[in-house]
């Protein structure tokens, strides 16, 4: 009776591992495969790379855990150019970036913008033109990977996003500070 019980678990643990195994030979960005190391990234990633270990909220060092970037060259998206950056958990690359900051823009005229500042030319000049780029932006992700669809939460919360799922991948476009503008790269882990 126990063996019985064994070869099931056993299974579904091969199988696990098999998932696991076929989630990290995706490609993300650019020849940069899930699951590969610091080392292999900064081979295939080129340029100006370097990567520091992630710390809790102690400024204790999160083992495994990295954050690299390349600074140079940036990479050119519609007319915008940015950084690339990625996220290292458990010593393999988990997902990949590249941000757009374009708050230069407005500080290049010794202009400081806040939330509160949509009147102010720079910020409205700002917004048309992260409004733009992130249009152009979809139009280059959707000729290469088809409709825009709805897609799993970063953050675990309630909030609906939406991007494109394609080869075992997902991409999305995000806002995460005024100003700056991102795409993502991860692997597409749901099961359907």
């Amino acid at each position: 009776m126990k063996r019985l019980l064994l070869i099931p678990i056993l299974l579904l643990t091969s199988c696990s591992f098999a998932e696991k195994d076929l989630s990290q030979r995706v490609e993300l960005w650019n020849g940069i495969k899930a699951g590969i190391n610091i080392e292999e990234l900064k081979k295939v990633l080129g340029g100006d790379t370097s990567c520091n270990q992630v710390t809790d909220w102690f400024d204790k060092p999160i083992d495994g855990e990295f954050i690299c970037w390349r600074k140079y060259p940036e990479v050119s998206v519609g007319n915008e150019k940015g950084e690339v950056g990625v996220s290292i958990k458990n010593n393999i690359v988990n997902e990949i970036w590249i941000t757009f900051n374009l708050q230069s823009k407005c500080l290049e005229n010794n202009e400081t913008i806040r939330y509160g500042d949509q009147n102010n030319p720079c910020f409205i000049a700002l917004e048309r033109r992260i409004s733009k780029s992130i249009e152009n932006a979809k139009k280059i992700l959707s000729a290469k990977y088809g409709e825009i669809v709805q897609v799993p939460s970063l953050f675990n919360d309630d909030k609906i996003y939406y991007g494109w799922i394609s080869e075992g991948k997902i991409i999305r476009i995000r806002r995460p500070d005024l100003g700056v503008w991102s795409i993502f790269y991860s692997v597409n882990e749901s099961p359907l």
